[in-house]
């Protein structure tokens, strides 16, 4: 609000500047201290497939209710992977982003 990052109580909290655009809907990870499981689908039963850290920021890309009536988001978010290795000179290890996608609970 007013250019202000909004953070709502929860589980996870709405990070977007802008309220009003509902097509690029961005939440922060907030489950300290194990992070956010991601799973393939919207039940609990599915594959887990990657954990989220706390304080990564993911893109929502939809909303769901699941059979036993919990609110699940679908996200898509880059996490890193390994570090880099920049050769055998240089002393700075970078890290490789992977996409990870899949299913999370909203609170």
């Amino acid at each position: 609000l007013h250019n202000y990052p909004f953070v709502s109580p929860g589980s996870a909290s709405v990070v977007t500047a802008s309220v009003l655009d509902d097509s690029n809907w961005m939440w922060r990870v907030m489950y300290e201290p194990d992070g956010a499981f991601v799973r393939e689908g919207c039940e609990l039963g599915s594959d887990h497939i990657g954990t989220l850290p706390y304080g990564t920021i993911v893109n929502v890309q939809s909303k769901a209710v699941n059979e036993m009536g919990l609110s699940r988001l679908r996200i898509d978010a880059y996490v890193a992977d390994a570090p880099f290795d920049h050769g055998r000179h240089s002393n700075d290890d970078a890290f490789c982003m992977k996409k990870v996608s899949g299913w999370i609970s909203e609170f």
